[in-house]
């Protein structure tokens, strides 16, 4: 009972402190460690904060100056001095004049910012050894997927941005919750604690350890869920905030079973795929069909949609008891993160969360991981840094059956990239590309990484040293992304590039029409529709740019 009304009271604590912005400390600034800006020149860079926030480049702007402020940049000047401030999303900077030097930012319309002239060509910085800050034989350039260097060289053979960071969404659970209740499959398929599968890549030892490896498998760990004793609710979401990320997530399932090369024909429109052409009853006719820019349409009814749908309809949504609604993403993070403590199973508990690479990072930010410290009673645990003690992992995407390869395929979005303003010039031009240099030398790369858990779009390796430092979630989605083959949806195809608002996932992937209107979000309409199926939604897709 003592217990009992601890935990009754911390919890008040816990949702006070929600409520608030963040019941953590605000860090210190930056610019006492960096000295007056005084006689220094001075650049301004914007980052998008959301899940990321400003720590981790108010870092590297001290590490920066520390190693490269002893020179001169501007006549008259001596040192630098970076001033670390909140962007907008690239959307909101499209039609306003820009104030500050450097960008990283998100929902970024490269082509019509470029055309806009908002940008200054950075192209010595993208493909420029990088031994002036340190890394001498290695190029941005060198770092990047071939996909992002193809499409970000413009018209006139110049790049105007690089790529910021990865973005990837899917289905987030509770590592020490599936420990205690035995929630991991061992190698004959039944439910374990301990002796943990393979799992989908077949090597032990890795993130997948005992994960469901098909949608049956997956389906049959929901209902071991559902019905658990403690009424614990297998998925919850942040309500309109996040709905949309099931629909991000649902393409990791789609991308999944076409593996990298097909899928990618939906950016290049080239080459052959497979489509569903038909149905024999409810089994669909496949066939396999050249691609163009006339027919790039006919992509709607690639195989791997007909089975995200159907993952969603079956396992997701199921029979309306598997999702819980947190009516934001801040409620549903704070959700997951307090369903399980010292070993007890919460009340109202859910396993999983739909969210993106950021949500261990962003959880931070506003304070619930701190807020939920006063919840654990586990021996030792502190308030400071409460994260570090908790273990999450992403769920790795389970084939569609035994048949499928145990190559996993991952779509990372969100079009971020990093630009410095056109406006900006002399040495203050000099400083901005040699800082944005600095930050893509392997060094910085992973220390970003090391920091936020959050992965970057480049090639680069994480020490050991680092990685001992990495909570268990980021070590995890280190390890899925560098075991998976990842898929940025651009091209160099000129019809894309044309289209490439349109073409966007969230536009036009999963619009379909089988009533008097077009919808977007499938989840949606399996929430509230039991009778739509899968195939209903499948058939209904059609083109949407």
């Amino acid at each position: 009972m003592k217990k009992f009304i601890s935990i009754l009271l911390a919890f008040g604590m816990a949702v006070a402190c929600f409520g608030a912005t963040s019941c953590k400390k605000k860090k210190e600034s930056t610019s006492n460690e960096m000295g007056s800006p005084e006689g220094k020149t001075v650049i301004k860079v914007a980052s998008y904060n959301g899940g990321l926030g400003l720590g981790w480049l108010e870092d590297a702007a001290v590490r920066f100056v520390k190693q490269y402020g002893d020179q001169s940049f501007e006549e008259g000047k001596h040192g630098v001095y970076i001033d670390v401030v909140e962007a907008q999303a690239g959307d909101m900077l499209a039609t306003k004049s820009l104030n500050e030097d450097l960008y990283l930012t998100e929902s970024v319309d490269y082509y019509y910012m470029q055309s806009q002239g908002k940008f200054a060509d950075i192209s010595d910085v993208v493909t420029g050894d990088l031994s002036s800050v340190g890394e001498s034989g290695k190029s941005i350039f060198g770092k990047m997927d071939k996909s992002m260097s193809d499409f970000l060289k413009a018209k006139d053979g110049n790049y105007y941005a690089i790529p910021f960071y990865d973005g990837f969404y899917g289905f987030i659970y509770d590592v020490d919750m599936f420990e205690g209740k035995g929630w991991f499959f061992d190698e004959s398929g039944k439910f374990t604690k301990t002796d943990k599968s393979k799992g989908i890549d077949g090597v032990k030892g890795t993130y997948d350890d005992g994960m469901p490896k098909t949608y049956a498998q997956f389906n049959t760990l929901v209902s071991k869920i559902r019905d658990d004793q403690d009424e614990i609710t297998p998925f919850v979401y942040g309500g309109s905030d996040n709905e949309q990320y099931f629909i991000e997530a649902l393409s990791n399932f789609w991308a999944n079973y076409e593996g990298k090369e097909d899928m990618q024909r939906n950016w290049t429109l080239s080459g052959e795929t497979d489509l569903i052409t038909g149905w024999n009853g409810s089994t669909p006719i496949i066939q396999k069909k050249a691609i163009s820019e006339s027919n790039r349409f006919d992509l709607q009814k690639q195989v791997g949609k007909y089975h995200a749908l159907r993952f969603m309809r079956e396992v997701v949504t199921g029979n309306g008891e598997n999702y819980t609604d947190a009516s934001n993403y801040k409620a549903a993070q704070l959700k997951l993160i307090q369903s399980y403590l010292d070993g007890d199973t919460q009340p109202g508990a859910v396993a999983m969360i739909i969210d993106g690479s950021w949500f261990e990072n962003e959880a931070e930010l506003t304070g619930s991981f701190n807020s939920v410290a006063d919840l654990d009673f586990r021996e030792g645990i502190e308030d400071k840094d409460y994260k570090t003690t908790r273990r999450f992992a992403f769920m790795p995407i389970p084939m569609v059956d035994e048949t499928c390869s145990t190559k996993q395929t991952l779509i990372s979005s969100n079009e971020t990239f990093c630009f410095i303003n056109a406006a900006t010039s002399g040495g203050k031009l000099k400083v901005a590309k040699e800082f944005l240099k600095f930050l893509h030398t392997d060094v910085e790369l992973a220390t970003f990484t090391k920091l936020t858990s959050i992965t970057r779009p480049y090639t680069y390796t994480i020490s050991e040293a680092d990685q001992k430092q990495m909570t268990y979630f980021g070590k995890s989605l280190m390890q899925m992304k560098t075991s998976a083959d990842i898929v940025y949806p651009y091209s160099d195809n000129l019809t894309y590039i044309a289209n490439c608002t349109q073409m966007r996932l969230e536009s036009w992937a999963w619009t379909s029409k089988f009533g008097t209107q077009p919808v977007t979000n499938p989840f949606s309409q399996f929430r509230l529709n039991k009778d739509l199926t899968a195939k209903d939604y499948f058939d209904g897709l059609y083109k949407a740019y």
